[in-house]
């Protein structure tokens, strides 16, 4: 596919604009690529959007031939079916000629199909076995597949996979959220020390928003039960501060705007939790609270959203 020029940043165009010598028509003609969008980019756009559709419809169109001839497939074309679509996705993956974007898509559906596999092996033979079990087997087959191809969307998937594991293992969403906190740390920590891989902000997002809702909602279904006093709950409850506050602090270093919005009304809730908890008789103070916390919080990000313009929010 073809490769457009990287574009200057929002900041590198305003300091070019108030720093350069040059006249308002040379600024205009000078920065007019740099801001409209050009034709190659429109191209490259539809070239993916393709891609992706025509794949996506490809597996879904299986899945759905699965679901409907179902009762209809012997075993032994059940697995043959599975094997040759799946080989079909994997094979052209390999050939050189083949773009790095096709490959990464080819690579995301056979790791998908991996686990139609494990699906009807399941229910074939009847193995008894736990889901989470299944899971394991099919993230050590991928695991392989998902550092090569460096995709985001088959990171994601292996994050999801795993993310169903350890819920169904410890059969609640504390090693759940700390996982997916420690998984951003970690991606941040990569961002910076290889910039050129670097993951894009979506990812995070893509992670930091069911932690912070599984983080906050165990949180607060905890703190008001009578055992919160318990040695671990006050750990788990420690912990939890802990993650929100790093991930305030990275916050405010990286200059996100969304990843403080979803910590501000994490705590408002967790508060309210409590106090609703705390005063369930009169729902005064409470009402109070949360008004008086959102209005704090609405004026907090509009004062960061003016001190960041140049920020990514």
């Amino acid at each position: 596919m073809e490769q457009h020029e990287k574009r200057l940043s929002r900041t590198e165009l305003t300091a070019l604009a108030n720093h350069a010598d040059l006249s308002p028509e040379q600024k205009q003609e000078g920065f007019r690529d740099q801001i409209l969008i050009q034709p190659t980019e429109y191209n490259q756009f539809l070239q993916w959007i393709l891609l992706v559709g025509g794949i996506s419809l490809l597996a879904f169109g299986f899945i759905f031939f699965f679901a409907f001839n179902w009762r209809d497939i012997t075993p032994t074309w059940k697995f043959t079916t599975v094997l040759i679509f799946l080989l079909g996705f994997l094979i052209p993956s390999f050939l050189p000629k083949v773009p790095l974007l096709t490959k990464q898509l080819l690579v995301t559906i056979s790791s998908v199909l991996v686990g139609v596999l494990f699906a009807v092996f399941g229910q074939v033979y009847q193995t008894g076995a736990f889901t989470y079990q299944f899971i394991a087997l099919w993230l050590v087959l991928i695991v392989v597949w998902v550092f090569v191809m460096h995709f985001t969307p088959l990171w994601i998937l292996f994050h999801l996979l795993l993310c169903t594991a350890l819920y169904d293992y410890f059969n609640n969403f504390f090693a759940v959220y700390v996982y997916l906190f420690g998984v951003v740390a970690l991606t941040v920590l990569w961002n910076e020390w290889k910039p050129n891989k670097s993951f894009p902000y979506w990812y995070l997002l893509t992670l930091l928003t069911p932690a912070i809702v599984f983080s906050t909602a165990r949180t607060s279904v905890m703190i008001t039960n009578d055992s919160f006093f318990a040695k671990f709950e006050w750990f788990e409850f420690s912990l939890f501060i802990c993650c929100e506050v790093a991930l305030f602090c990275l916050a405010i270093y990286k200059k996100w705007l969304v990843p403080i919005a979803h910590i501000s009304l994490s705590l408002i809730i967790v508060m309210n939790a409590k106090v609703i908890t705390r005063y369930d008789d009169n729902l005064f103070l409470p009402a109070f609270l949360t008004l008086g916390s959102l209005v704090g919080s609405v004026f907090f990000l509009i004062y960061l959203r003016n001190s960041w313009k140049n920020g990514k929010a």
